[in-house]
């Protein structure tokens, strides 16, 4: 059964016209008011109708579309039983490749989901409780390879920070330990288990006690606001982070110990940065030490990375923008503060810098 009647619809407003299908070896073959057509299989899409009782095979994608309607009982079943392969088959891919293309976008939407959402807020959880034993333990795995030379480090200048730092007092209940290392590098990082190291080449820069405060202040808050623990959480695996959800704080915090290294070269994010300034804005007012240091701070090593093609190691972990500068210069008005000369912070400064 090569041909079988059907009726043929076109134009804006078809009539039905009879007509004799073919079947070709490549598609369909029909004439309609002494005129020849032929459609490709590959250009049609056969839909069955809702009573399966009539075929609707519509051509190419101009649209009002050319269709054709069939309704013999014998060919219908002809089609479905010699003919599905090229009627239905190509429908059938259609609908394959719509549902891979689907199940791509979900999985897509679903890695982006847990990236954006789902990752931090497992971070967040896992570092809001974190155990402070595990915490002392990572600063001490990360510090030890900073400690091991040294000739790297300063004892004296370091109890002349630590003597500076307690003055601030800013540290609430945690035993923060300071160290001095004298190196050209202009960089300070602080460590979880509360360490702040900070380079000869950064002290050298600076000018006044109050930069100094600020830089404390800073560190300090990513300290106490547990960012670098964040920053491993964040950058480890999304399975490795769900074992701890379920208990496995021992494997866990592995990992994080595995990752101890990379403490010190963890850029910092925006909201992390921003975030350490308002901390320092708040340390420094609370204690009345002119908060125009951390603008101050700013300014100086924005300097260093214009004069220098090297760009100072501090701002490649702690990147320096005009929002950060914009936000402390609006604290900095709208809010305020009483301003006192602090003659130790000043004399133990100037002892550290000479």
């Amino acid at each position: 059964m090569n041909s079988f009647p059907a009726y043929f619809y076109t134009g804006i407003k078809p009539k039905a016209k009879k007509v004799l299908i073919e079947l070709q070896g490549k598609g369909i073959e029909f004439y309609s008011d002494d005129q020849k057509y032929f459609w490709e299989y590959s250009k049609i899409s056969p839909s069955i109708g809702n009573d399966s009782k009539k075929i609707i095979i519509t051509f190419g994608k101009n649209h009002p579309q050319d269709y054709i309607e069939i309704i013999d009982e014998n060919a219908i079943q002809y089609l479905h039983q010699y003919h599905a392969n090229s009627f239905f088959q190509k429908n059938s891919n259609v609908k394959a490749i719509g549902c891979f293309i689907s199940l791509i976008l979900a999985i897509i939407f679903s890695i982006l989901l847990a990236y954006y959402i789902l990752l931090p807020w497992m971070s967040h959880k896992i570092v809001k409780h974190f155990p402070k034993e595990l915490e002392s333990k990572l600063g001490e795995v990360t510090m030890a390879t900073y400690l091991a030379d040294k000739t790297k480090i300063d004892s004296g200048k370091s109890a002349l920070l630590q003597e500076y730092f307690n003055e601030l007092h800013i540290n609430g209940n945690d035993t923060v330990k300071i160290y001095y290392f004298k190196d050209s590098i202009v960089n300070a990082f602080a460590v979880p288990g509360a360490h702040i190291v900070i380079y000869e080449g950064l002290l050298n820069k600076m000018t006044s006690y109050t930069q100094l405060a600020a830089l404390f202040g800073h560190e300090y808050a990513h300290i106490a606001k547990k960012h670098s623990i964040y920053n491993i959480a964040k950058n480890i695996s999304l399975s490795s982070l769900s074992s701890i959800l379920f208990g496995d704080v021992t494997g866990f915090g592995g990992l994080i110990l595995e990752n101890a290294q990379s403490i010190k070269t963890l850029e910092y994010s925006r909201e992390f940065e921003s975030e350490a300034d308002t901390e320092a804005f708040k340390y420094l007012t609370s204690r009345n030490i002119d908060p125009k240091g951390i603008l101050s701070l700013f300014e100086l090593l924005e300097s260093e990375s214009k004069k220098n093609t090297v760009i100072p190691q501090f701002l490649s972990t702690h990147p320096l923008n005009s929002t950060r500068i914009k936000s402390i210069e609006t604290l900095l008005k709208n809010h305020t503060f009483t301003e006192e000369k602090h003659i130790k912070l000043d004399s133990l400064f100037i002892k550290i810098i000479n």
